[in-house]
């Protein structure tokens, strides 16, 4: 969720797992490699096919909805 939320970055939960390890390891992997070092993690899959894996866990976000001529106008 924390992926999602920060980053707009939607992936499949076994995708994720690598992220929340990577950031549950931060200190470590500074110790290990340097505070200047860069870490990657490749994330893959969209998330969209795993979407039993939210049900009960999220709400539907309140509708921005507004007119259509403020949109052109803006």
């Amino acid at each position: 969720m924390t992926l999602v939320h920060d980053s707009g970055i939607f992936v499949e939960p076994a995708s994720a797992t690598a992220w929340a390890a990577m950031n549950k390891d931060k200190d470590m992997l500074k110790k290990r490699f340097g505070e200047e070092a860069s870490i990657r993690v490749l994330l893959t899959g969209i998330g969209f096919k795993d979407m039993a894996v939210f049900d009960g866990r999220v709400k539907m976000p309140r509708s921005r909805h507004r007119p259509l001529q403020l949109i052109f106008l803006m």
